[in-house]
């Protein structure tokens, strides 16, 4: 059981990560202390929604050297991307991020 080793190992990292989603592109931001973008070894997201497993996808990210992103269709409703990231020198960082989908204003 490495669990408070595993936590310290990934708050050591510093690292920020937010979720967006508009037009139809869901993106996923890690920054440093500094807010400087950070370009993970290796990444990993399930998305799906809050309350069921019945739509969840795993999608393909591409770095653009600010942050990932890869096509989603997303409809309005509450989501959530489960992120596993591996930094540069192996420290895994694992985070449940939740992201709400509002519906289109006009």
């Amino acid at each position: 059981q490495n669990f408070d080793e595993d936590r310290a190992a990934q708050l050591a990292l510093g690292w920020d990560v937010a979720a967006d989603w508009s037009n139809g592109v869901l993106t996923l931001a890690f920054t440093d202390p500094n807010g400087t973008p950070v370009e993970v070894a290796e990444l990993n997201a399930l998305v799906g929604w809050a309350t069921s497993t019945r739509d969840d996808f795993t999608p393909e990210f591409t770095f653009d050297g600010t942050v990932y992103a890869t096509p989603a269709d997303l409809i309005e409703g509450n989501w959530n991307v489960r992120v596993r990231a591996l930094s540069q020198d192996g420290t895994e960082f694992r985070q449940r991020i939740p992201l709400y989908i509002r519906p289109p204003q006009g």
